[in-house]
């Protein structure tokens, strides 16, 4: 059997943010349940995508209850069951769940079994397709791409792609772990990861609770350097899209907030469009008041 969930960050841990802090920042996440367990990732680049077995939890909003105590000094980015994926420590930290492998790796728990069969995981199709687009959503997040490495990948400095936390230990002899176990269907999961990487393209598909935060995130950008990644037709109408998902599940949720504070402070297009200081101008707006806060600055 797996070991029990005791996943060990043999680092030594990065300055901690407060708690209170950090359950801001995930209040953008549908389905989250902030956990106390993480560390700085020190400006370690994120290469690696890790699936694991929870080993215990048959549902993710437990397991957060469970990674939510910092006694346990274990921890995950998220998890998924069934039905549902629940996020617990942000990407821009390292969680505690692949030892020293925590850095560089961006990581998930299912809620089910290293023990399991083949048979035993094909009767768990939503927990494979939650997991396998989350493997798919952090490759695109990550710009690495979605192939599965082996141990002999790992062992010889290949650590791009997405792998299992027993491939980590065979390459490495880093714990004992043998999740996500031999009955893991990785012919049905890895064609799973491909839809969902190839799919949709990204204007139609349906908002996550990753590109939740990617707003927020762009927003920072363009306070910071005046830039965006894709033009402010693209943004406006994202902002539109997700303001009406989020909303959808929870008008008072943080997104909701958030992006409807985004919205009201950006002007009626000109007939040039809106420009980046426009976007700078609304986004320095909201974020002040909304993830900041603070009191928004004078709009005048």
């Amino acid at each position: 059997m797996a070991e029990p969930l005791e996943h060990v960050n043999l680092r030594t841990p990065g300055k901690r943010r407060a708690p209170q802090r950090h359950a801001r920042t995930l209040a953008a996440a549908v389905g989250s349940y902030p956990s106390p367990n993480y560390s700085s990732r020190n400006g370690t680049k994120v290469t690696g995508v890790v699936i694991h077995t929870a080993e215990g939890p048959t549902d993710a909003t437990n397991l957060g209850a469970y990674f939510a105590q910092a006694k346990v000094q274990a921890s995950s980015h998220a998890g998924a069951d069934d039905g549902k994926r629940v996020n617990y420590v942000d990407y821009v930290f390292e969680a505690w769940t692949l030892r020293n492998g925590n850095p560089w790796t961006d990581n998930l728990e299912m809620c089910g079994f290293a023990h399991w069969t083949r048979a035993e995981w094909l009767a768990h199709p939503g927990m494979l397709q939650q997991a396998a687009t989350w493997v798919a959503e952090r490759c695109h997040a990550r710009n690495v791409p979605p192939k599965r490495l082996t141990p002999a990948d790992i062992k010889a400095g290949r650590r791009s792609g997405y792998f299992a936390h027993w491939d980590y230990t065979q390459a490495t002899g880093d714990g004992t772990h043998w999740d996500v176990g031999t009955g893991f269907p990785w012919d049905v999961f890895d064609g799973l990861v491909q839809n969902a990487y190839n799919g949709t393209p990204e204007d139609d598909m349906p908002l996550t609770p990753d590109d939740i935060e990617k707003v927020a995130q762009r927003t920072r950008q363009v306070i910071a350097d005046g830039t965006l990644p894709y033009g402010l037709d693209t943004l406006r109408r994202k902002l539109d899209a997700l303001y009406t998902q989020v909303t959808a599940m929870d008008a008072n949720d943080a997104p909701a907030v958030l992006v409807k504070a985004i919205l009201a402070a950006l002007p009626a297009p000109a007939a040039g469009g809106l420009t980046a200081a426009d976007v700078e101008k609304a986004a320095e707006i909201a974020i002040r008041k909304v993830l900041g806060g603070l009191d928004a600055p004078p709009t005048t």
